[in-house]
């Protein structure tokens, strides 16, 4: 089964989302297959699979 994270957009609940995002992936080592955004959150995503995704 696949893992996807999806982080929805809407200005500081984005950027929020965006945090929890990142302690999921580096603090809890969740591993996931799909990431998808929606406006802020897209911004957020890419920047997350860049950064935090080996």
């Amino acid at each position: 089964m696949k893992k996807a994270l999806v982080i929805s957009g809407g200005g500081s609940k984005g950027a929020f989302a965006g945090g929890v995002a990142q302690y999921l992936i580096e603090e809890s080592k969740q591993e996931y297959d799909l990431l998808f955004g929606t406006s802020s959150g897209s911004l957020l995503i890419s920047h997350l699979a860049a950064v935090c995704i080996p």
